[in-house]
């Protein structure tokens, strides 16, 4: 008897002792502003488009559940989950989401919704916290709308000061990493990079002119296209205005001729600004 009730004591406690090793759930809801100092509104579509694992639905992962090759934004803010068979028929709108983490030792889980019933389940912990970063980010970034109408308040302002403002400290280590680069000919970086600092400095023409000519050599023409506009509607009498609006001419023309180009091997040797 004595015997037994040792064998069943000492039992007990190396279980209780493998149950300090268990990491404990840590959960979290991302704060939009520490997100937003690292992750663009175009880097948090990539992240996301991206995204995959399973989608599941209803506080048990069981039945109701999907595996998911990525997860898009479409212009009207809603969150369109892609099926590995290609389904799209599970959406969210952005003002829907109500964003949480949870990490239990490497493994996350993802949580869109605030009853708990939309979640992305069991991936790794880094990729977890990166998809809940990027949609904090999406659901407090402006719309595509309201992003011009900040952008054209901001170009009236900064055509009709004297003295122009000048980019602070963020925004020159940008550049001269995306001036990096480019010389190390590494252009989708040197794009990316520019859409960071233009992010903090939406009115600081020379990164519309720099940006445009990188993404027109990696033929996304229409990211081009929109950041020359940029520049003229900053600097409508620079110089090179002939030019820039024939440069935008030529990728309407290019993006016309071939509309699912996206990526190129040509690049530039450097900038003109």
């Amino acid at each position: 008897m004595r015997t037994t009730l040792r064998i069943t004591v000492i039992a007990i406690a190396a279980w209780l002792s493998g149950c300090v090793d268990i990491p404990k759930p840590v959960i979290s809801v991302p704060d939009p502003d520490v997100a937003s100092r690292s992750i663009t509104p175009d880097d948090a579509r990539a992240i996301l488009k991206t995204a995959t694992g399973t989608l599941c639905f209803g506080l048990v992962c069981g039945a109701f559940n999907h595996d998911i090759t990525g997860i898009e934004l479409t212009d009207d803010q809603v969150l369109v989950f892609i099926e590995d068979d290609g389904d799209r028929s599970h959406t969210l709108p952005v003002p829907a989401l109500t964003v949480r983490e949870e990490i239990i030792g490497n493994t996350g889980w993802v949580y869109f919704t605030a009853g708990n019933s939309l979640y992305l389940a069991a991936i790794p912990a880094d990729r977890a916290r990166s998809i809940a970063d990027a949609l904090v980010v999406l659901k407090t970034a402006p719309s595509a709308k309201e992003q011009q109408i900040a952008f054209e308040t901001q170009a009236q302002s900064y055509r009709d000061a004297t003295v122009k403002p000048l980019p602070g400290e963020d925004v020159r280590r940008y550049r001269v990493q995306a001036e990096a680069a480019v010389s190390q000919k590494r252009f989708q970086d040197a794009a990316n990079l520019y859409a960071k600092a233009l992010y903090i400095a939406p009115w600081w023409p020379e990164g519309h002119f720099n940006a445009a000519l990188i993404l027109g050599d990696l033929h996304q023409y229409a990211k081009a296209i929109d950041h020359m506009q940029k520049y003229l509607a900053l600097v409508p009498n620079a110089s090179d205005a002939r030019a820039a609006q024939d440069k935008i001419y030529a990728w309407e023309g290019e993006k016309a001729a071939d509309p699912q180009a996206s990526t190129s091997t040509a690049g530039r040797g450097g900038f003109v600004k």
